[in-house]
């Protein structure tokens, strides 16, 4: 399968919602970039830019630095065979290899909790010490993000040797 970190969301975002997620994602991406980790559209090319818009959030890595590309339109259109899952949810999924823009997906999904709230539900094969790079960067860019953590079931972080289906990103009050 390879590392990946899955979402759940519904439809459509509200206009006003998805622009700050939108705008958060772009510090995101500069962040990132700054740190020397090319972004790249969502095939990865060499020279290209990410696609940050009023409608769609898609990047990828650069070369082999890319794997899956991150893909979070406003509007999701499913598939054909696509059913919503509980509350209307549907299903996506960006798999990182954990490659170097992993940071900046595991980032932007801090950013679309902080954002959608309970309105999005968030996973993902790594452990809660793995999302730590992407906390702090929220915390540096937005004063959020530390308290975001992947939860076990049990109201435990998912660590190793403590890893249990059914974890997800949670806003954890201390």
């Amino acid at each position: 399968m390879g590392y990946t970190h899955y979402w759940q969301r519904k439809r459509r975002i509200a206009k006003p919602v998805f622009q700050q997620i939108r705008t958060d994602v772009q510090r995101v991406i500069d962040a990132v970039v700054a740190r020397g980790i090319e972004i790249g559209n969502n095939i990865g090319d060499t020279g290209s830019a990410p696609t940050v818009t009023d409608s769609l959030i898609s990047y990828n890595g650069i070369g082999d630095e890319s794997c899956e590309t991150f893909y979070f339109p406003r509007n999701f259109t499913p598939e054909s065979w696509q059913r919503p899952r509980r509350r209307g949810f549907y299903g996506e999924f960006t798999k990182t290899a954990r490659r170097n823009y992993d940071l900046a997906v595991t980032a932007s999904l801090i950013v679309a909790k902080r954002h959608l709230g309970e309105d999005i539900a968030v996973s993902s094969d790594g452990y809660d010490s793995e999302w730590q790079d992407a906390r702090d960067l929220c915390e540096q860019l937005f004063s959020y993000g530390a308290r975001y953590h992947l939860v076990n079931p049990d109201g435990t972080l998912n660590a190793p040797g403590n890893n249990q289906p059914g974890s997800v990103l949670k806003f954890q009050v201390e």
